[in-house]
């Protein structure tokens, strides 16, 4: 028998329906965007909304990564001591 595929798995759907909606007042924010550093997130979340803080390593400036959070996804851990708050995910 030759190669199959299966053309039935279902897609990822993200709701991206409060994107425009969260940040009211968009001011600055860092051209082209970054990259997030994902090391050490709940592999459970698969996407990260509008609205979720970003810190950044004081170690290494150009090291953003997303605010930890539980891993049930039910808040915010808390800061962790290397890092500083660098903004808020817009889209």
């Amino acid at each position: 028998m030759g190669a199959q595929a299966n053309l039935n798995k279902e897609g990822l759907h993200i709701d991206s329906g409060n994107d425009s909606i969260v940040i009211r007042n968009y001011v600055a924010g860092i051209k082209g965007g970054r990259t997030l550093d994902m090391t050490g997130f709940p592999s459970n979340i698969q996407c990260i909304k509008a609205g979720h803080v970003v810190i950044r390593s004081k170690t290494d400036e150009t090291l953003y990564k997303p605010m930890p959070v539980k891993v049930d996804g039910s808040g915010y851990e808390s800061l962790p001591a290397d890092c500083d708050y660098a903004g808020v995910v817009v889209a």
